[in-house]
C-alpha cells in the first residue's frame, strides 16, 4: 500500500502516526487498522480500550463483522426483508445491552405528547427531564440512529441515552420520525426529514411552556444526517431561529460504502481501515437504498419506499424541492469529531458559523461527555463515562 494516496486534505488517514529511522529523513506514515493488517479486527486492534472491548466479547461483537447473504444486485423485496431482519437484529441487541447500571440517577421523568405533522400524521416525542432540576434549562432534540430506515427513539440505548443527558441539567425531546423501513409500512423521503421538522417547529412554538432556553439538534449516524438535513431545511424555509446549536455525531452521509477499495482509500480511507468494526461496508452498501432508484426506477421506489441516500439530479418524488437527506457540499455542514468507518466523511465537514450562527462542536455542547468509549449511544452505555451539563 506504499503507493496509496490517503485523501485530498491531510495526504494520510488520519490516525495514521508518523515514523522515521535514525538515518533516514523519510518520514513513512504508520499505519492503523485493517490499513495497516487486513485481518485485523476489534480483538486484536490495539486503539479499542480493553474493557469496550470485553463489552463487545460479551456479545460476539468484536469479531470481524460478516457480509450480508444478499448484495446490492438482490431483488427490492429481498432487501426489503434484510432490512426488517437488521431492525429486529439490532433491536434485540439494544434491548440485551446493560443499559441500567449501578449508580444511574433515576431522577429523570418522561412524559409523551403527540403533535402533527406536517403529512398530517401523529408523530410521538419523549420528553426528559430531572426532578431535581429546576427553571429554564436548554434543550436538545434528540434524533436516533439507524441509517433513517431502522430501530426507534423508545429503545433502550436511546432512551438512556437520553435519560443520561437529562440528568446533566437539561430538557431532551426523543424523535420517533418515520423510518424509510417499519414493519407497519414504508416511508419514502422526505417523510422522515418532515417529522423531523414539524418536532422542531412544535418544540420552538412551545418554548415557554417546555421551560426551555435554547434548542440544539443533535444525533449520531443516521439521527445525525436528519439533523443536518433539518436544520438545512430550517435555513431554507426562514426558520433558522429555531435553531441554537447543531451536534452531528458519527453522520451517516457518505453513501459510497459500494465504492471500489481504490476509491475508497483515495477519498475515505477509514472504510477501509475500520471496515467490520461492528458494521462493514457491504452491510451499509446493501441497507443504502440509493441503488434502488438507478435499478428499479420510481416504481419501485413508490412501492418499497426506501430513502435514496444521495439526491442529486432528479427529485426522489414530485413535490416541493427538499433538502438532500446528507448535503454535499462542505461549507454547509457543522464539524463533527466522528471514529471508525465513518470517520472520514465526518474529517470532510467544516463549520460554517455564518449564517448558521454558532454550530456546537463536542466542546461546545450543552452535555459535554467525558467518555472511555465511542462517542455513540451503542458504545456509550457499553462504557459509560462522566456527563456534565456546561455551565
Amino acid at each position: 500500500m506504499s503507493n496509496i494516496s490517503y485523501g485530498p486534505h491531510s495526504g494520510q488517514p488520519e490516525g495514521a502516526m508518523m515514523s522515521a529511522s535514525a538515518d533516514d529523513t523519510t518520514v513513512h506514515p504508520k499505519l492503523s487498522g485493517r490499513l495497516d493488517d487486513p485481518g485485523r479486527d476489534l480483538r486484536t486492534d490495539p486503539r479499542l480500550k480493553p474493557r469496550l472491548r470485553a463489552a463487545l466479547a460479551a456479545f460476539g461483537l468484536d469479531a470481524a463483522a460478516g457480509p450480508p447473504p444478499i448484495d446490492r444486485t438482490a431483488a427490492p423485496e429481498a432487501i426489503v426483508e434484510f432490512v426488517g431482519e437488521s431492525h429486529a437484529g439490532f433491536g434485540g441487541l439494544y434491548e440485551a445491552l446493560p443499559n441500567d447500571l449501578p449508580g444511574d440517577d433515576d431522577s429523570v421523568e418522561f412524559s409523551t405528547d403527540t403533535v402533527r405533522g406536517v403529512d398530517g400524521n401523529d408523530i410521538t416525542l419523549r420528553i426528559y427531564r430531572s426532578a431535581n432540576v429546576t427553571g429554564p434549562l436548554p434543550c436538545t432534540v434528540y434524533i436516533h440512529g439507524g441509517g433513517m430506515t431502522i430501530l426507534d427513539a423508545f429503545a433502550k440505548v436511546h432512551q438512556r441515552w437520553c435519560e443520561d443527558l437529562a440528568a446533566t441539567g437539561m430538557v431532551v425531546i426523543g424523535v420517533d420520525f418515520r423510518n424509510a423501513y417499519s414493519a407497519e409500512g414504508m416511508h419514502p423521503f422526505p417523510a422522515g426529514l418532515n417529522d423531523c421538522t414539524s418536532a422542531l417547529e412544535w418544540v420552538n412554538d412551545h418554548r415557554g411552556q417546555l421551560d426551555i432556553t435554547s434548542v440544539v439538534l443533535q444525533g449520531e449516524s443516521g439521527g445525525a444526517n436528519l439533523v443536518l438535513a433539518t436544520a438545512l431545511k430550517a435555513k431554507r424555509d426562514g426558520h433558522l431561529d429555531a435553531i441554537n446549536g447543531v451536534y452531528a455525531m458519527v453522520p451517516y452521509i457518505s453513501g459510497g460504502y459500494g465504492w471500489t477499495d481504490i476509491r475508497k482509500l483515495r477519498e475515505l480511507p477509514s472504510m477501509i481501515e475500520n471496515d467490520g468494526y461492528f458494521i462493514n461496508c457491504a452491510m451499509m452498501d446493501v441497507s443504502t437504498p440509493r441503488h434502488l432508484r438507478q435499478r428499479v426506477g420510481s416504481v419501485a421506489r413508490r412501492r418499497h419506499g426506501l430513502l435514496p441516500q444521495t439526491h442529486r439530479g432528479r427529485r426522489a418524488r414530485p413535490g416541493p424541492r427538499q433538502p438532500r437527506p446528507h448535503p454535499r457540499r462542505r461549507n454547509d455542514l457543522p464539524a463533527s469529531r466522528a471514529r471508525g468507518l465513518l470517520r472520514d466523511r465526518a474529517r470532510h465537514q467544516t463549520i460554517r458559523r455564518q449564517p448558521l450562527g454558532a454550530l456546537t462542536t463536542p466542546e461546545d455542547h450543552p452535555a459535554r461527555r467525558h467518555l472511555t468509549a465511542e462517542r455513540t449511544p451503542w458504545g456509550h452505555h457499553m462504557i459509560r463515562g462522566k456527563t456534565y451539563a456546561k455551565r
